[in-house]
């Protein structure tokens, strides 16, 4: 990792954070402005409607339809009033033809009103026009898309106008009104703008501020520490820590001082025991003669043949294959959470707190041997046994040269059981399969006799073993 990639992180949590809070507090202020100008503007359009609506309904009422007629057609002139017309209840428009002239001379009984020019005819047909005569109530309706506001208005059929339209209807049409909101998105997308830029040149003007900050005091002893600690894992345990300052990160790198030297005295023996044993002897205190009993399974894997082989094969080539089989066992034993014990000669000896986990890597670790078998014409397979029970682990040997060892019947018996297991073959024994039941399939192998053992020993030949990702058995 390089030694930017922490100024990096944090510069980038400082500017993402900048640019969340800005964002936020941009959309709820310009949402707030926004609100309040089409808030705003719907009042004025609505006023403005309306007082039209009354305008056009009074010169109706005063006998002076045809000053309606052309004031209708001067508004339709108005900035911002796209649209201005009067329908009447089927939906035509009125003043279209001299049907209600007729009406109203008829019900005055005199010509009170002279044929005057008329205007084209059109439709209109929807949803809103309907509720409108419907509910003899305004209507307003918003065009998003388009950037206009829609007005209904019904015309009712007043007492005052009874005398000219008569007295069967209530309604006598709808007004409708079209006006145009592009000025107030324009105004809105403005002040967006402005805002925007303020709070980006004061975001940018904190964020400045704050990575120099940072830097000085976070950044640049965090990467003297990395520095340390990469050095470490590059098997530099010289190196130390030098932070200056008396905070928090003063105090981390005198810990990681104290955790190097600590380092130096466990590395050498990092390379001599196992993970498990390093886990182990600190639980004790690395007593001396100190033991202590666990339930485990213990497994071991045995190459078949490989006397043979190595008789046979020039010793470079020899131990190059072995290795490559012993690391794909130690691999899979890792993967499966066990513990490679010890490499005894061809054999591997691996520990396990779960039998289930353990015969899984077995069968995994009898695929994987095949697959550096098919890779590299090795033509060695291996016999894997195992047995679950209680063991004995504790410092093994003399005053001076100790071992951290598991030992008992249990051991013994996974030894053996590998020892006579054919090649590719996983011989478990009773504990194992009797402790899964409904996860493994094992053919019973009845009263063997088994070298070490008094008794004849009852054990299985494994099948197949359940797969609790996939719920299918394999084999």
């Amino acid at each position: 990792m390089r030694k930017s990639s922490v100024r990096t992180k944090i510069v980038s949590v400082i500017v993402v954070s900048l640019v969340v809070t800005i964002l936020v507090i941009l959309f709820v202020s310009t949402r707030i402005q926004r609100n309040n100008l089409q808030s705003a503007n719907e009042k004025t359009l609505s006023t403005s409607t309306a007082m039209l609506n009354v305008t056009i309904r009074n010169l109706m009422l005063n006998g002076e339809a045809p000053i309606a007629v052309r004031t209708m057609t001067d508004l339709q002139n108005v900035q911002d009033l796209e649209e201005v017309e009067i329908y009447r209840t089927d939906g035509s428009r009125a003043f279209h033809d001299h049907t209600t002239l007729e009406t109203v001379n008829r019900n005055l009984k005199k010509p009170f009103f002279k044929r005057t020019a008329r205007l084209p005819n059109k439709v209109i047909d929807n949803d809103y026009f309907g509720a409108v005569l419907e509910s003899q109530t305004p209507r307003r309706v918003e065009l998003k898309s388009r950037r206009e506001m829609e007005y209904y208005f019904p015309i009712l059929n007043l007492p005052e106008c009874r005398a000219c339209h008569g007295a069967d209807h209530f309604v006598r049409g709808v007004a409708y009104f079209r006006l145009s909101t592009r000025k107030v998105h324009e105004q809105i997308v403005e002040s967006n703008v402005i805002l925007a830029g303020i709070f980006i040149a004061a975001g940018t003007f904190i964020g400045i501020v704050l990575v120099f900050f940072l830097k000085r005091v976070i950044v640049l002893p965090l990467l003297r520490i990395g520095d340390a600690v990469r050095k470490v894992a590059g098997g530099d345990l010289q190196t130390r820590v030098f932070v200056r300052s008396r905070d928090e990160l003063g105090e981390l790198g005198d810990e990681i001082n104290t955790m190097i030297k600590g380092l130096e005295e466990r590395f050498q023996l990092s390379k001599y025991v196992s993970k498990g044993t390093q886990a182990l002897i600190p639980e004790k205190g690395g007593a001396a003669g100190e033991g202590e009993r666990r339930q485990l399974t213990t497994l071991f894997s045995d190459i078949r043949s490989f006397t043979a082989f190595a008789e046979k094969h020039p010793p470079q080539d020899v131990v190059e294959n072995l290795n490559r089989i012993l690391q794909a066992q130690a691999e899979v034993v890792e993967r499966w959470g066990g513990d490679v014990d010890k490499f005894v000669g061809d054999a591997v000896m691996a520990l396990f707190t779960d039998p289930y986990s353990a015969v899984q890597c077995a069968y995994q670790m009898v695929r994987a041997v095949v697959a550096v078998d098919r890779e590299y014409g090795t033509g060695l397979l291996v016999g894997v046994g195992m047995s679950s029970g209680e063991v004995i682990l504790g410092n093994i040997g003399g005053a001076n040269r100790l071992q951290y060892a598991a030992i008992g019947d249990t051991v013994n018996l996974a030894s053996r059981l590998s020892g006579i297991a054919k090649p590719n073959m996983i011989l478990l024994s009773e504990d194992i399969v009797e402790s899964l039941p409904g996860k493994v399939r094992a053919k019973l192998i009845p009263g063997r006799k088994i070298k070490g053992k008094s008794a004849r020993v009852n054990f299985y030949v494994l099948e197949s073993v359940l797969d609790e990702h996939t719920g299918r058995w394999i084999s």
